[in-house]
């Protein structure tokens, strides 16, 4: 098959059918290229990563550059209050390659790179508080893996700070609670990084010894000074099965991974040594009041959903990894194995509240075990009302999953592969795949806020296998509306002018929403300029919009548990 982007005569056809049916709240312009940087005589030239809070306040990461011909770049961390008025937080010169390609175990396709520049990981909290992690060397590899490291400053600042204070940083002593043996080393690209509700920031380091030998730490800053949370090594909740915690952060694509909510509670994938074996994975939650480990599951224990003697395996490779929200609610994916062989059977997807293993859904391809899908993923996005979306494949011919939203009654079908796609049935296109990051914490492109609105990019490919992407919303309703599209004209503010421009591509590491329903996100246009923009998105204003709901092919099948 042979597959091209759309061409400038089918964008000219799309400006012309899609009159109807799309969004219509203005976008209004944040930040172009070209813009004063206010470092010196730089302008901005490309945009990354964008954390929005409720009121509507913002950070974005960008790279600048001036006239001068030479290597060195200026990296830039800016702040934008609810109404539109920008500040420089840090930056930093320096002529280092900040591209991250992903491994080969990622897979392959148009989301396999990213930028992951020297101020990374900007946040920004409702009450205004800032906090970003500042490299302070390049790392030390061009690959999103766990042997990509650099040492680091955790920086932190509120909005009417005239400038941001060092917290943390790499190589600063002894490791809290290590008796001395161990200092706090590098940040792993593939780590950790969380600023919570009260202002602490969690995060995790390498820890290393004067032997060379290092393990993860979960670290959380406080107002005070720096407290241990975890250590790889520690003793775990046995669960029945005394031992400790081993290898919970590694590669970006490996089952050992840790997550947190805003309060500060984490939950951590891991292994025991001995009888497990490197791939079986335990769930432990450290609570952040008590700071007690609590036993979640553990490999080995009883499947629910598949048939007697199949076992919890593995998990969570990819996407968001584990789940944890502020209600202590959990989005465990596992890899099930029969017990009475040890081979593969299937995926499960659970929800852990109130101390139930609740399944939402269940994938395998055998013949002998019923399920909902073929494949499943763990969760692209959650919210804090125990709503979460997924990726199933549910048809042997498909070659690409489709996107689910879910609860703890079950799942509902948001776009279907090969379906006709909304708002564009007129002209032949369909579903073809969602696109997302292929690498863990790199996962930016789907978007849901507390009121169960969705926000998503599409692939959409055609009859004569023209692809275009389109950026939806979805209400807590299922409610589908068209935000923008690949070859759509605007009109846009620059300065004082008016022009009009033609969408090129989404810039997809630069999205987020609120729970205002506030979308800010990042356009790149076919003049080469490109943006930073906001809009609000409201529900469907007619039944029109509804009835198309039907050509998504909506779903709802209640689970047991």
């Amino acid at each position: 098959m042979s597959i091209a982007r759309v061409s400038f005569a089918t964008a000219a056809l799309l400006s012309a059918v899609l009159s109807t049916g799309i969004h219509a709240s203005p976008f209004n312009t944040i930040v172009m290229t070209g813009d004063d940087a206010g470092v010196g005589a730089t302008t901005f030239e490309m945009f990354d990563r964008i954390d929005l809070n409720n009121h509507g306040q913002m950070v974005f990461q960008a790279i600048a550059d001036d006239s001068a011909a030479d290597d060195m770049k200026t990296y830039v961390n800016f702040y934008v209050d609810a109404n539109g008025q920008k500040q420089l937080i840090d930056f930093d010169t320096n002529n280092a390659d900040w591209f991250m390609t992903t491994t080969p175990l990622s897979g392959s396709g148009l989301y396999d790179h990213s930028y992951a520049l020297p101020l990374y990981q900007s946040q920004i909290n409702d009450h205004g508080t800032i906090a970003y992690i500042k490299l302070t060397e390049a790392w030390n590899g061009n690959q999103k893996n766990f042997d990509s490291t650099a040492a680091f400053e955790v920086k932190r600042k509120t909005v009417s700070d005239a400038s941001s204070i060092v917290i943390a940083s790499g190589n600063s002593g002894a490791a809290p609670d290590s008796n001395g043996q161990f200092t706090i080393g590098e940040y792993s690209i593939a780590g950790l990084f969380r600023l919570l509700h009260n202002n602490d920031v969690l995060y995790t380091p390498q820890l290393v010894n004067d032997e060379g030998s290092n393990k993860m730490g979960i670290l959380r800053s406080t107002g005070s000074g720096i407290e241990k949370v975890f250590y790889e090594g520690d003793p775990a909740a046995s669960n029945g099965n005394a031992g400790n915690i081993e290898g919970f952060v590694l590669r970006h694509d490996f089952p050992y991974i840790i997550n947190a909510n805003n309060d500060g509670d984490v939950i951590l994938t891991h292994d025991f040594p001995g009888p497990y074996g490197t791939w079986r994975a335990n769930v432990t939650v450290v609570d952040h009041v008590s700071k007690n480990l609590n036993a979640i599951t553990r490999a080995g224990d009883p499947a629910p959903s598949f048939p007697e003697g199949h076992e919890l395996d593995s998990g969570f490779r990819g996407y968001e990894g584990p789940v944890i929200n502020d209600n202590g609610t959990m989005i465990l994916q596992y890899t099930i194995q029969d017990g009475t062989n040890g081979s593969y059977a299937g995926y499960g997807l659970y929800m852990y509240k109130n101390e139930e293993l609740i399944t939402i859904a269940t994938a395998s391809y055998l013949d002998d075990i019923d399920s909902d899908f073929i494949a499943l993923t763990a969760p692209v996005a959650h919210n804090q009302n125990d709503q979460f979306a997924f990726l199933g494949l549910n048809d042997t011919n498909a070659s690409k999953l489709s996107l689910y939203i879910a609860d703890e009654t079950g799942y509902e079908q948001v776009a279907a592969i090969g379906d006709e796609a909304f708002g564009f049935s007129s002209i032949g296109y369909k579903y073809y795949e969602v696109p997302f990051e292929r690498s863990w914490r790199e996962q930016d492109f789907i978007r849901l806020n507390d009121n169960g609105m969705m926000v998503f990019y599409m692939s959409l490919i055609n009859d004569e296998n023209n692809i275009i992407h389109a950026m939806y919303s979805r209400d807590a309703n299922g409610g589908l509306e068209l935000i923008a599209y690949e070859g759509m004209e605007i009109e846009i503010a620059v300065g004082d002018a008016i022009l009009t421009k033609t969408i090129d591509t989404f810039g997809y590491d630069s999205i987020d929403l609120n729970n205002q329903d506030l979308l800010a996100f990042g356009l790149n246009f076919e003049d080469g300029s490109s943006g930073i923009f906001t809009t609000v998105i409201p529900e469907p204003a007619s039944g029109l919009m509804l009835l198309s709901v039907g050509a998504v092919g909506l779903m709802r099948r209640k689970r047991a548990s």
